[in-house]
C-alpha cells in the first residue's frame, strides 16, 4: 500500500485524527492559498516598534493620514510605514477601543471619550481630553457609519452625529447586559451584549425607530466578543470559536487553539485573518474552488510563545501584528509587520494520523519538491501511538539525521521500519534568507496486517 499526500488546500483540520479532504492535522507559516499544487514557507514577521511601545496593543484604526494603535497603558501611537512614534498618553489609563470619524480619532477609557483631530502634529494640544463621560465599563467598542458613530456605553449605545452631537443613550438595552460589539446589517445595527457568561443579539433601526430594538436568536454560548462583515457575510468571534452568523442561524466554523481577542480580527488578501498567542491565522479561501479553511501563516517574530497578540490590522499591502511577551521578570511589547525580504526561518507540516485495522509496517518514505536553494533543506519525522515527541529519522548506524540538503536534488527518501497501530508524519521546510524549499508531495511505502 502507498499512502500519498499531494495537496494541502484543505487547512488545518478540527481534529488530528480525521479533517476535510486534503486537510493536514497542523501547518505553520506554510503558503496554502496561492493556485498551486506545491507549497512553500510564507514570509515572516519583522518588528518594526523598537523600544516604543510600552503597553499591550488593544486596537489598530486606519486613517488617511496614518495607522493609529491603542494600549493598555492609556498610549496612542502613530504608524507610517514601518515607523512607529507615541504621539499621547491618556491619564485615564487603558484605552478599550478606538475609532475613526468625520476627521477625527476617537478613543474610550473605562469612564471617559476623548478624540483629537487625526492630522494633528500635536496631540497634547489639540485633544480634547475628557470630551464625554461614560459609564463606567469594561468594554466601550467605538463603530462609525455614515454620519453617525456608535459607542457601547454598559447598557446603552451611545452615538456622537456628524454635527458633533453627543449622546450618551441613544438606545437603551436592559440592565445588567453589556454592549460589547457592534455591526452594521443593513439597514439595522447589530448588536453583541452579553451578561453572566451568555450573549445576546439585537438589531436596532436607528433610522425609523430611534428607541427601539429587536432581540433576535442565535449566538448565545459564551461571551461574544466580535463581529467582522466579508463579502456581505457577518461572522462572529466567542471565545475560541468563529461562526457565520446571519441575523437567526450561527454556524460555528472552527475553535482555535486559544481566545481572540476584541482587535485580534481584520481582513487582509479578502479573508479574515485573526490571532491567539500562537500567531495569526486566516480563515477563508483564495478561489471559489477551495473549501474555507484555517491556516496558520504567520508566527510573530517572537515565535509561538508569546504571551498574547492583542491586535491585529491588515491593509491592501501588509499585516500589522501587535504582541506581548513575558521573560522571567520581564514584559515587553512589540509591533510586527509583514517582511518582504525574509522568509520565515521554517514552515512545518503535520499529516493526520493514519490508522487501519491491523498493524502498519512502515517500510519507508519518499518526498518531492523543487530544486533546493542554496541553503535550504527539508526534514521528515514521524510520531507513532506509542511516542510522545516527533522522531527524527537516521542513518543505519544511528549516528546521522538524515535531512535533504542537495541543491540539485528534486527527491529523496529515507528508511523506516516501524510497526505501529497507527502514524503521523512532520514534515519540516526549512529556509534561507528569502528562499524556501517548494514541496511536492509524500508516498509512505505500508503493508498492512
Amino acid at each position: 500500500m502507498i499512502y500519498s499526500t499531494k495537496n494541502w488546500k484543505g487547512g488545518i483540520s478540527f481534529s488530528p485524527d480525521e479533517g476535510i479532504e486534503d486537510s493536514s492535522a497542523y501547518l505553520q507559516s506554510i503558503n496554502i492559498r496561492d493556485n498551486s499544487r506545491a507549497i512553500s514557507v510564507n514570509q515572516a514577521l519583522k518588528k518594526i516598534s523598537g523600544d516604543v511601545v510600552v503597553g499591550k496593543i488593544i486596537k489598530f484604526v486606519e486613517t488617511p493620514s496614518g495607522i493609529f494603535a491603542s494600549d493598555s497603558s492609556g498610549n496612542i501611537y502613530k504608524i507610517i510605514d514601518e515607523t512607529v512614534t507615541l504621539e499621547y498618553t491618556d491619564t485615564n489609563g487603558e484605552i478599550l477601543d478606538m475609532g475613526y470619524f468625520y476627521g477625527n480619532l476617537y478613543w474610550a477609557t473605562a469612564t471617559k471619550l476623548s478624540r483629537c483631530v487625526a492630522t494633528s502634529v500635536d496631540f497634547d494640544t489639540d485633544t480634547d481630553h475628557d470630551w464625554q463621560t461614560l459609564e463606567s465599563s469594561s468594554y466601550h467598542p467605538i463603530y462609525p457609519i455614515g454620519n453617525r458613530l456608535f459607542i457601547g456605553n454598559d447598557r446603552y449605545v451611545a452615538t456622537v452625529s456628524n454635527t458633533e452631537a453627543f449622546v450618551a443613550t441613544s438606545l437603551d438595552i436592559e440592565s445588567d447586559w453589556t454592549v460589547r460589539c457592534l455591526k452594521l446589517i443593513k439597514p439595522l445595527l447589530l448588536i453583541g451584549t452579553s451578561a453572566n457568561g451568555r450573549s445576546k443579539c439585537l438589531t436596532w433601526d436607528f433610522i425609523n425607530a430611534a428607541d427601539s430594538f429587536e432581540e433576535i436568536s442565535g449566538l448565545e454560548e459564551g461571551e461574544i466578543t466580535e463581529f467582522i462583515e466579508i463579502s456581505g457575510a457577518v461572522a462572529a468571534v466567542i471565545g475560541k470559536k468563529l461562526f457565520w452568523y446571519n441575523g437567526m442561524i450561527d454556524d460555528a466554523l472552527y475553535e482555535f487553539d486559544d481566545t481572540i481577542s476584541h482587535g485580534a480580527l481584520t481582513i487582509y488578501n479578502k479573508m479574515i485573518y485573526l490571532a491567539t498567542k500562537k500567531g495569526v491565522y486566516s480563515f477563508g479561501k483564495s478561489n471559489r474552488n477551495y473549501p474555507s479553511v484555517p491556516n496558520l501563516p504567520y508566527i510573530c517574530s517572537e515565535g509561538v510563545d508569546v504571551d498574547a497578540i492583542g491586535a491585529i490590522h491588515g491593509t491592501s499591502s501588509t499585516l500589522y501584528v501587535a504582541w506581548q511577551k513575558t521573560t522571567g521578570e520581564t514584559t515587553t511589547y512589540g509591533i510586527d509587520m509583514i517582511n518582504t525580504a525574509a522568509k520565515a526561518t521554517q514552515g512545518i507540516i503535520e499529516t493526520l494520523k493514519l490508522t487501519e485495522k491491523g498493524k502498519l509496517h512502515i517500510n519507508s518514505a519518499k518526498y518531492f519538491f523543487d530544486l533546493l536553494p542554496k541553503n535550504c533543506s527539508i526534514q521528515l519525522q514521524y510520531k507513532t501511538e506509542e511516542d510522545d515527541d516527533w522522531q527524527v529519522i537516521k542513518s543505519a548506524d544511528g549516528l546521522t539525521t538524515l535531512t535533504s540538503s542537495t541543491e540539485d536534488m528534486t527527491e529523496d527518501s529515507v528508511p523506516l521500519g516501524v510497526v505501529c497501530k497507527s502514524i503521523q508524519f512532520r514534515i519540516e521546510l526549512n529556509c534561507s534568507g528569502n528562499s524556501s524549499p517548494v514541496f511536492r508531495g509524500l508516498e509512505v511505502d505500508i503493508d498492512i496486517n
